[in-house]
């Protein structure tokens, strides 16, 4: 008895744990040579307008995300210059400055700020505070402009230390930025 219960118990849990198709059933094929077609006419449309234009025009209803997996991605042009050319062009008046937290023996956070030109990869200045600012920041590389060349261009992070602006109203990301310039 005890066991043609496991055999029955066996088949029970062989049978509701087959393999089934997980996810969304696929679209026909016409729809998704549709969908390519359509994105390669018009690169410049992105999920939602496709999106838009299949259901009003044709009753088509498929998710943005479905349209994303099918639609043809346009290649980006190569016109201009790319990050790493303006890197290897600039190198030599181009800092990077980023801050890292620190926990001391008295477990109190210190924030480590380290300036590296990208040229030559030396670190241009490092320095340590317990509650870093933006005015603290501008003395910082103020020093760094009295005993070194000063920096054109200075990468940073969005820390909220570098004094961020809520819009870019007159083309600057932060304070610094426009401190800077």
């Amino acid at each position: 008895m005890i066991r043609w219960h496991r055999q029955g118990f066996r088949l029970y849990w062989r049978r509701e744990s087959r393999t089934r198709k997980i996810g969304r059933p696929t679209i026909p094929r016409q729809h998704i040579d549709f969908i390519r077609r359509v994105s390669v006419d018009n690169p410049s449309w992105g999920e939602e307008k496709i999106f838009e234009e299949l259901d009003l025009e044709f009753g088509l209803e498929h998710s943005t995300s479905t349209i994303r997996k099918y639609r043809v991605r346009p290649r980006p042009r190569d016109d201009g210059q790319k990050w790493r050319t303006f890197i290897k062009n600039h190198s030599h008046e181009l800092f990077a400055c980023d801050f890292m937290a620190q926990y001391t023996a008295l477990f109190t956070t210190v924030y480590v700020f380290v300036v590296m030109e990208i040229g030559t990869r030396r670190i241009v200045l490092c320095n340590v505070t317990e509650s870093p600012t933006l005015d603290w920041v501008k003395i910082q590389i103020r020093n760094i402009a009295a005993f070194d060349r000063k920096p054109r261009f200075l990468l940073h992070d969005n820390d909220g230390v570098f004094g961020q602006f809520g819009r870019r109203r007159d083309g600057f990301r932060c304070h610094l930025d426009r401190w800077l310039s």
